[in-house]
């Protein structure tokens, strides 16, 4: 039975929607080169705006972040909106025609994923297991929060040292449609698939021109799962459950991992990388209309699109700083590799021909000069965006680098499983490529020689692996490790190098060359980046891994496809139609074994059981009601009745369990959450260590007024006493807050809940004001 949430579900895609038509006209006019005019995009560009304006603003000091505020701005998107589509008669024609031709793929993406999730989120809706407590209490958090810079609700009174911005943005369309978080976790969720797909969408098409194949590569990119689910379910016969889900992206040496687009919508962590991506494509999709459009960059809707691209990567920044740093050198890549075109003729010499001297300067310093424009025009929208949260974020976390080891790296067979579907397309489309544009053997033979493209890969491929083993004794001294990862290597400079050949080379005579470069970049830019992550990290090798290979995974799966669409594309236009068709068979394949992984991850997540009772509903809350319903009943109450962002006391315990409950589904800031990740987020490990005997001797102490004096000092305005204290603290300390009315008001009493409003809080009906201990 469908139960609370679904008619939540409604709203929230609704004003998604919304936020997309407002932001479409403007896209359009900034897009000229793509074929649906940004259509797909449009809705995470729209929810962009309007959570850049809603974060930007109080985070200036020019107003506080109230639903008031929150609603007025959402207004002034709608009346950008009206004007963007009244300004002009010619661009709101074109709109017409555009919706007419791309309607069905983009909300067919759009809100099909998203409804695909939300169904699977509705069968195992619980925000009690993996990181979400974290994640529910950012969330919870900055629904009541009004205030910028934040506080870390986690470590209430020290600022927040954590990349914050993408779950303020959620939060914030939380505050305008008023639905509860605890059902609002979950539409978030949901409502990420349907914007990666969409935006994929205006992504391949870009680079493809073609609408059925970019809805088809949008689904499947999104959708997909990795090979080793497959090897673990079938080859190693194990069923289908949350462990198989689990293992699959524990490929790579241990302890490291990698979580991919769709795995982490299933896994369903609200974390900062789950939200980024919808946002990387973005940027990604706005980098490439920057590449195929180089000639309007000194014009008006040039100069706004790189701010524009400069703005969301200055907000990648604050959504996911590792997002900003692998997605800035893709931004770096293109645009050092965009088209130029000179500024003008060298002068030709009596002859007719122009010097190779004078063919260097002039395309140089057109080049030179049009990097200096792009860059600082793209710096603008970056530092407008980027500076507000730097100079308010609580991380102070210094920049260390180094060079992984041997016992540190992985293999090619583990890079195989969990991007084997990507490299396996990539060496098909290859292949066909080859084929293609290489003579037949013996007429080779006879010619003197093979196809240009042949050897250039040949001897490309050559080259690179040559250079890597005559290095390899130097590299070795230098970051002091052995017995380099040679397969990952290897496989990355084959698909450099035949990228480069086979899509960016041979693509002069292309009519649709520039598209087909971007391609090809993709896959030479993931190439570079693979490397790169095997042989450096930034901070830790962990995050540096998981974080980065999500970026691998976006660019190698975009190119793939790419490559593909360009292969058979090639096939079909030399009149080999059944060719096209039985060349298309093994993509195919490859789809269908990865959505058969997509369906074995679906039944391990839908199989798990975390809590003894289920609901189908969209209510992450919903199992406190089976639980533990005295907790539920106090906190529904909290959320009822508690407003702003007062500090509360509660249990403190290990992290991945039980405690923490209150802060989780009520967002009050606590004295202390989970050690090891508020350790993380820069707390000094003093103060956390005074945190969580502060609050052992609190609920134990019997002595009043040394607990007087703990209340002061974390400047404690609530305190909570129900089941989970009562079976943690000992009964003669928990007395208190029973026998001293005048310095624990009782606010709330419901079965073993209890919660007392202290001496000096606001919630206290005799308020003495902001007293010192």
């Amino acid at each position: 039975m469908l139960t609370s949430g679904f008619t939540d579900l409604i709203v929230w895609l609704l004003i998604l929607e919304v936020l997309g038509f407002c932001a479409l006209p403007y896209l359009a006019w900034m897009l000229p080169s793509a074929t649906d005019r940004g259509y797909g995009v449009s809705k995470i560009f729209g929810m962009f705006c309007f959570g850049i304006l809603s974060w930007f603003l109080p985070a200036c000091g020019v107003i506080h972040a109230t639903r008031a505020w929150v609603t007025i701005i959402f207004g002034v998107c709608l009346l950008l909106g009206y004007r963007g589509f009244t300004a002009s008669p010619v661009i709101r024609k074109e709109l017409f025609s555009v919706l007419k031709k791309h309607a069905f793929y983009v909300e067919g993406l759009f809100l099909g994923l998203s409804l695909i999730f939300a169904l699977i989120r509705a069968a195992n809706p619980e925000i009690v297991w993996g990181e979400k407590p974290m994640d529910s209490t950012f969330l919870h958090f900055f629904t009541r929060n009004e205030v910028l810079p934040p506080q870390d609700p986690w470590a209430a009174g020290h600022k927040m040292s954590y990349y914050y911005v993408g779950i303020y943005f959620i939060a914030a369309l939380l505050k305008l449609s008023g639905i509860p978080v605890a059902i609002g976790y979950n539409l978030a969720i949901a409502s990420l698939a349907g914007l990666v797909a969409a935006a994929l969408y205006s992504l391949m098409g870009l680079i493809t021109r073609s609408p059925l194949f970019s809805f088809l590569a949008a689904f499947f990119i999104t959708f997909s799962s990795d090979p080793e689910v497959l090897n673990l379910c079938v080859l190693q016969r194990r069923p289908a459950s949350f462990d198989t889900f689990w293992a699959s992206t524990r490929v790579f040496t241990s302890p490291f991992f990698f979580e991919y687009t769709s795995w982490s919508m299933l896994f369903a962590d609200l974390h900062a990388h789950v939200i980024s991506i919808p946002f990387t494509v973005l940027l990604t999709t706005l980098s490439v209309a920057l590449f195929l459009d180089g000639a309007a960059r000194f014009t008006r809707h040039g100069i706004v699109l790189r701010i524009s691209a400069g703005a969301v990567w200055g907000a990648l920044y604050g959504i996911n700083t590792w997002d900003a740093i692998t997605f800035g050198l893709v931004l770096l890549i293109i645009l050092l590799l965009a088209p130029i075109a000179p500024f003008w003729k060298p002068p030709a010499s009596p002859s007719g021909n122009i010097p190779l001297y004078e063919k260097v300067f002039a395309s140089g310093f057109a080049r030179g000069v049009s990097l200096v424009w792009d860059l600082a025009t793209i710096s603008v929208g970056f530092l407008v965006v980027a500076l507000p949260y730097a100079l308010h974020s609580g991380a102070q976390q210094q920049i260390s680098w180094g060079w992984a080891t041997a016992p540190e790296f992985n293999s090619l067979g583990q890079l195989v499983g969990m991007l084997g579907y990507w490299f396996f397309g990539l060496l098909f489309a290859f292949a066909l490529l080859l084929s293609i544009r290489s003579k037949s053997l013996a007429e080779s033979v006879y010619s003197h020689g093979m196809s240009l493209a042949s050897i250039g890969i040949a001897i490309g491929s050559g080259i690179i692996l040559l250079l890597i083993f005559f290095c390899l004794p130097f590299f070795n001294a230098i970051t002091g490790a052995t017995n380099q990862p040679w397969g990952i290597f290897s496989m990355a400079a084959f698909l450099g190098v035949g990228s480069w050949f086979l899509l960016w080379r041979a693509s002069t005579t292309d009519v649709q060359k520039a598209e087909q470069k971007a391609a090809g970049l993709f896959v030479i830019t993931g190439s570079l980046l693979i490397v790169v992550l095997e042989e450096l990290f930034l901070i830790d090798r962990m995050n540096t891994l998981f974080k980065g290979y999500l970026a691998v995974w976006m660019l190698v799966a975009v190119g793939c496809c790419g490559a593909i669409f360009y292969a058979i594309r090639e096939v079909s236009r030399r009149g080999h139609r059944a060719s096209a068709f039985v060349c298309s068979l093994f993509p195919l394949l490859v789809v269908c074994l990865s959505f058969i992984g997509a369906g074995l991850n679906i039944a391990g997540v839908i199989r798990m059981q975390r809590v003894p009772t289920r609901d189908f509903t969209l209510d992450g809350a919903a199992y406190l009601r089976h639980s533990e319903s005295a907790d539920a009943a106090a906190i529904a109450w909290l959320n009822a009745n508690i407003t702003g962002t007062p500090t509360v006391l509660e249990a403190q315990g290990d992290s991945y369990g039980e405690f923490t409950r209150i802060a989780m589904h009520s967002g009050l800031p606590t004295v202390l959450g989970w050690e090891h990740h508020v350790g993380q987020r820069g707390l000094p490990h003093e103060d956390l260590v005074n945190r969580k005997q502060s609050i052992r001797q609190l609920y134990s102490t019997t002595d009043l007024s040394f607990a007087k004096n703990l209340l002061l000092q974390h400047r404690i305005d609530l305190v909570v006493v129900s089941l989970l204290e009562r079976q943690t603290y000992p009964a003669t300390g928990l007395s208190k807050f029973e026998t001293n009315p005048d310095v624990f008001i009782p606010l709330y009493r419901s079965g073993d809940a209890a919660i007392y409003a202290t001496y000096f809080s606001t919630y206290n009906p005799e308020y003495r004001g902001n007293l010192k201990p």
